[in-house]
């Protein structure tokens, strides 16, 4: 079975980021694992973030970048670098 890691971009939107992970709960097929690619979001989001690598059933990791305006294909790359998946799926 081939392996599938989502990638998550993520910047100050927590509302948005629990629908995206929701969705993925409710899959036929489970990715093997989601990263989440956060562009320097506030403390709040961050906070958000940590509750979500202790509370959800995927395999989750997050990467961080300093916030230095729009950069989402920047932090776009640094989930890719970290994904081990034979797919990659962005989730924007």
């Amino acid at each position: 079975m081939w392996a599938a890691s989502v990638i998550l971009t993520t910047y100050n939107r927590s509302d948005v980021l629990r629908l995206a992970l929701a969705s993925l709960e409710v899959q036929t097929v489970q990715p093997h694992e989601v990263i989440i690619a956060d562009d320097g979001s506030d403390p709040e989001h961050v906070a958000v973030i940590e509750e979500m690598l202790r509370t959800s059933p995927f395999r989750i990791r997050c990467v961080r970048q300093e916030h230095d305006g729009f950069r989402i294909a920047a932090s776009q790359n640094n989930g890719a670098r970290y994904a081990t998946g034979e797919y990659l799926i962005f989730v924007s």
